[in-house]
C-alpha cells in the first residue's frame, strides 16, 4: 500500500437558516493492497462507498458544525498501515449540545477484493460496486447494499435495509424496521431477522426457503406452490429446493416472497 497524499483541508463557512455552519472538509487517498481493510467508524453522518476503476482508495469527509467550538472537538482518527482505517472521536468535555456532523465519501477499486466494515450511530450507511467482505453495524439509519461480490453481514438496530445483487449475502438482522432484498443468486445460507418489521424478498434462483413469523402475515407469489401452516407459536412454510436455505423470520412483521 503506497501513501499517495493525507489530510489535504479545506475550511470554510456556509450560511444555513440557523447562520453560518463551520465547515471543514480533507481527503486521504491509499494504494492498496487485496485484502486490505477499509474501515469507517461513524457517529453521526453518513458513510457512502462506491467502487469505480481505479487502484486508489480515496476518502474525503466533510465536517459540519454551527461552531468553532464544536468543530475543534470533532477529530477524525486514521489509521492507514493496513488499508484505511477512520474513526470519528468528539470531545465534548461534558457539553451534550454539541451536534457535529461527519460525512463520509469513499470510493474503492470495483475489482480489487478489500475487507470492509462500516459501523455508524446515527446516520446512513451505503456500499455498492465493490468485492471482498463485508459487516455493516449500524444503531439508527438505513443501509443500501448492492452490486457486492462477497460475503455480507447486516446489523441493524432502528432503520431499513435494502439489498440487491450481492453474491453471498449471509446475514441481515433488525430490531426495528424492514428488509427488501432481491437474490438472484445463492451460493450460501442465508438468514433474515427482524423483530419489528417487514421483510419482502424477491426470488428469481432456486433454494429452500424456511419462513417463520409469530404475530405477522406470510405471503408467497402462487408459482412456489407453499402451504402456510398456523399453531400457537404463529406461522410457518416451508418450500423449494437447492442446496442452500434461506431462513426468514420476524416477530412483529409480515413476510412477503414474490417471483
Amino acid at each position: 500500500m503506497k501513501l499517495l497524499f493525507l489530510a489535504l483541508t479545506v475550511c470554510f463557512a456556509a450560511v444555513s437558516a440557523f447562520g453560518e455552519d463551520v465547515i471543514r472538509e480533507e481527503s486521504i487517498a491509499v494504494t492498496p493492497a487485496a485484502g486490505d481493510i477499509v474501515a469507517i467508524s461513524n457517529i453521526n453522518g453518513s458513510i457512502s462507498v462506491e467502487g469505480r476503476d481505479s487502484d486508489v482508495v480515496e476518502v474525503v469527509y466533510v465536517i459540519t458544525c454551527e461552531t468553532q467550538e464544536e468543530m475543534d472537538a470533532v477529530e477524525v482518527l486514521c489509521d492507514l498501515s493496513n488499508g484505511v482505517v477512520c474513526e470519528v472521536e468528539y470531545d465534548n468535555n461534558g457539553n451534550d449540545d454539541y451536534h457535529g456532523e461527519v460525512e463520509f465519501r469513499v470510493w474503492v477499486p470495483e475489482n480489487l477484493e478489500l475487507s470492509f466494515e462500516l459501523a455508524n450511530v446515527n446516520g446512513d450507511a451505503s456500499i455498492s460496486f465493490a468485492e471482498g467482505t463485508l459487516l455493516i453495524e449500524v444503531v439508527n439509519g438505513d443501509i443500501s447494499a448492492s452490486h457486492f461480490n462477497g460475503e455480507v453481514n447486516i446489523e441493524l438496530v432502528n432503520g431499513s435495509v435494502t439489498t440487491a445483487d450481492i453474491s453471498k449475502l449471509s446475514g441481515v438482522d433488525i430490531v426495528n424496521g424492514d428488509i427488501i432484498c432481491s437474490i438472484g443468486e445463492v451460493e450460501n445460507d442465508i438468514f433474515l431477522s427482524s423483530v419489528n418489521g417487514e421483510i419482502s424478498i424477491d426470488l428469481v434462483t432456486d433454494a429452500i426457503v424456511k419462513i417463520e413469523t409469530l404475530s405477522g402475515e406470510i405471503g408467497v407469489s402462487r408459482g412456489f406452490n407453499a402451504d402456510i401452516e398456523e399453531s400457537i407459536a404463529g406461522k410457518s412454510t416451508s418450500f423449494g429446493y437447492g442446496e442452500h436455505t434461506i431462513a426468514v423470520s420476524t416477530v412483529s412483521g409480515d413476510i412477503t416472497i414474490s417471483d
